[in-house]
């Protein structure tokens, strides 16, 4: 094949077909984008099929801080904040640590289980009478 020469401001092709490697060393405005297979940001980022990967590094969303994430249309929801909301279930497959107030209108045990309130453990023939449940009116 032979070599396409382009000079002056502006050229315009219907349909390009490019078999091997298309290599743009200024500014490269696309309309509309469609990769078979992947897309590369530089070294680390690659966009590829269902999944967005990054190497090396962690995948940084509104690294700004200038608005705020939306997943699924909106059932995840963290705002500039970092208030996470979420409109269906969460489930936690180990523990939860809150270090604020944890709000509800209702606390119940799993299905089949008791509810369980431990207060910590003491160390073995130790007593501690301060362990206990205080229930506040505020």
């Amino acid at each position: 094949m032979g070599l396409l020469a382009v000079s002056g401001q502006q050229s315009a092709v219907g349909n390009l077909t490019v078999s091997n490697s298309l290599l743009s060393y200024g500014t490269t405005s696309v309309f509309d984008l469609s990769a078979a297979e992947s897309i590369s940001v530089g070294a680390n980022l690659i966009l590829a099929n269902t999944s967005i990967n990054v190497l090396g590094s962690d995948l940084k969303l509104q690294p700004l801080g200038q608005g705020g994430v939306s997943i699924l249309a909106g059932k995840v929801y963290i705002d500039v904040n970092g208030d996470l909301t979420v409109s269906g279930n969460a489930h936690f497959a180990k523990n939860l640590q809150v270090d604020g107030k944890i709000l509800a209108n209702i606390i119940a045990p799993l299905p089949g289980k008791d509810l369980v309130v431990d207060l910590g453990s003491t160390e073995s023939g130790s007593t501690n009478n301060e362990l206990g449940v205080s229930i506040h009116d505020s």
